[in-house]
C-alpha cells in the first residue's frame, strides 16, 4: 500500500512511515517553491535612498555632461 503525505490515515502507522511521508511532504514542498521562483520575477524597487548606485546609474544624463 503506498502512503501519501496528503491522507491523514498514513500518519502515525510507525516512526520509519512517519519519516518517509515528510520527506515526501518536504519534497513536494521545494518542488512548488521552486516552481513558484522559476515562474514568478521578483519585483526589486529600486530607490535613490535604498540604491543610491544604481539609482545613479539608471537616470539619463544631463544636459551639462555634453
Amino acid at each position: 500500500m503506498a502512503l501519501h503525505y496528503t491522507n491523514p490515515n498514513d500518519w502515525g502507522r510507525s516512526p520509519l512511515s512517519d519519516s518517509a511521508l515528510r520527506l515526501q511532504q518536504l519534497k513536494a514542498e521545494l518542488e512548488a517553491d521552486n516552481k513558484s521562483a522559476l515562474t514568478k520575477p521578483k519585483i526589486i524597487e529600486i530607490t535613490k535612498e535604498f540604491n543610491p548606485a544604481i539609482w545613479e546609474l539608471l537616470q539619463p544624463p544631463s544636459e551639462e555632461e555634453h
